[in-house]
């Protein structure tokens, strides 16, 4: 008896399968779209940027492909940007006329953070020095761009949160666009003087424009478009992230934070300490110089029940091994190859060139202290700490799951820091938390407006 054979290509190695591919895409044509804010056409420290997207039928945005593009001038004396541009955005609000997308506060300490987990030094010297806003020096990726106050400087950033990392094209058929709302950081946050001597009083920014590629389908392909989508409608599943703080003093061994975070699938949380000395200090780094505050132990409490179950332990013999590898894995990039890190860069104790090198990560309490100013921080960078964890809150452990989300739900329950430090130290510190968890926007079918689920 002859057997049937198996002729499913599944088995077969990808190089041997000629039956597979590509097909060509529906009817489309694309267009790059620049749109201006609806507020004005210059804007400085303590405004806002309000973008609105337009409404075009058949016409989908891609907001992962898009950045934001604009000048900076430095107002009154010279200066420079605080690691990157992103400085100068505190907050980010992204709304329609029926709900509110998402919001994201201290928006520009999340991005510091950002960038020391996903761009290593060659990445701020090259990307980051010619688009975001970085000095260059792939040694020292704290160090911001300087700002003159005659010739402006040019900026492309793009965004990694919220709607921005949606990996769906946005519908723009629809009865109220999108407004993205940037809210400008205090010039003695976002700015460090050149000099100690000068300090800026502000800056400006114009020439701003949000950039992205626009996909407008045929009648035909909207038409299968349509039919495909069912009683479902269009639903894009986004990564949200959200912002509280909580304080510690300088005594403080113990401390637990009441978070307020409530959510049906909460994938981590990242935690920064920062000095509260710097902050508001145009002679210092306010937004990027993170320290770990003689942290020996953290976890979450959710519910009653310790997230991770055996805390994260670190400072003393431990070093801080432990909560960076955590960091990596709640970022699902543990293992990877491909990526790599900028939170230590070659730091050097003083302001000699022969200075012995420091790791930054370990840094106990950053601050310049009397020497104040880029010029100092170039050469005590030692100073200027990266440190800076997340908790991952996934309930399966695993990067490659793209189709589905796992995050712990922590509706109907308190959510709590918990952390203990092995020593006092001086300054007092302000703790950041960004909570990062799975959101749903819903395009309803009858109204064409924006609903949000949490």
């Amino acid at each position: 008896m002859v057997k049937d054979i198996n002729t499913n290509m599944s088995a077969f190695s990808k190089t041997l399968n000629y039956s597979d591919v590509k097909r060509k895409a529906m009817g489309s044509r694309v267009t790059k779209v620049c749109v201006a804010p609806q507020n004005g056409s210059t804007f400085t420290a303590g405004q806002n940027i309000q973008i609105r997207l337009p409404t075009m039928a058949g016409a989908y945005m891609a907001l992962d492909q898009g950045y934001l593009k604009f000048d900076v001038t430095a107002v009154g004396e010279a200066a420079a940007l605080d690691q990157t541009a992103y400085s100068l955005f505190n907050r980010i609000d992204t709304q329609s006329q029926s709900a509110t997308i998402d919001s994201l506060t201290q928006a520009n300490c999340y991005y510091s953070f950002l960038m020391d987990v996903n761009c290593n030094g060659q990445s701020m010297k090259d990307w980051g020095a010619i688009c975001l806003g970085s000095a260059g020096d792939p040694d020292q990726t704290h160090l911001g761009a300087e700002l003159s106050t005659s010739a402006a400087k040019s900026f492309c950033l793009p965004f990694f949160h919220g709607i921005f990392n949606s990996t769906k094209m946005i519908p723009l058929d629809t009865s109220d666009g999108l407004n993205f709302s940037f809210y400008l950081e205090s010039a003695a946050n976002a700015l460090i003087a050149k000099d100690a001597a000068a300090v800026p009083t502000g800056y400006e920014i114009k020439n701003v424009e949000w950039c992205a590629y626009v996909t407008q389908l045929s009648p035909e392909s909207q038409a299968l478009l349509d039919a495909s989508l069912g009683d479902l409608g269009m639903n894009i599943t986004f990564d949200a992230v959200a912002h509280t703080s909580g304080q510690k003093a300088g005594g403080d061994l113990n401390v637990v934070n009441s978070l307020g975070f409530r959510y049906s699938a909460l994938s981590r949380v990242a935690i920064l300490h920062r000095n509260q000395g710097n902050q508001g200090d145009a002679l210092e780094h306010s937004i990027s110089n993170r320290s770990h505050a003689n942290l020996s132990e953290a976890s979450l409490v959710v519910g009653g029940q310790s997230v991770p179950e055996r805390p994260i332990k670190c400072g003393g013999e431990r070093g801080f091994c432990e909560p960076l590898t955590e960091t990596l894995i709640s970022y699902g990039v543990l293992g990877s190859q491909d990526h790599s890190c900028g939170f230590n860069g070659m730091v050097r104790s003083t302001a000699s060139a022969a200075g012995v090198l420091k790791n930054r990560y370990e840094i106990m309490d950053g601050t310049l202290g009397s020497a104040k100013d880029q010029d100092d921080a170039a050469k005590l960078s030692a100073n200027i700490g990266s440190f800076g964890f997340s908790i991952d809150t996934d309930l399966i452990k695993s990067p490659t799951d793209g189709g589905i989300y796992s995050g712990l739900s922590t509706l109907g329950s308190t959510t709590q820091s918990r952390m203990v430090y092995s020593a006092a130290i001086t300054p007092a510190m302000t703790i950041d938390y960004y909570a990062t968890y799975t959101a749903i926007l819903s395009l309803n079918s009858i109204s064409r407006s924006w609903e949000v689920s949490v």
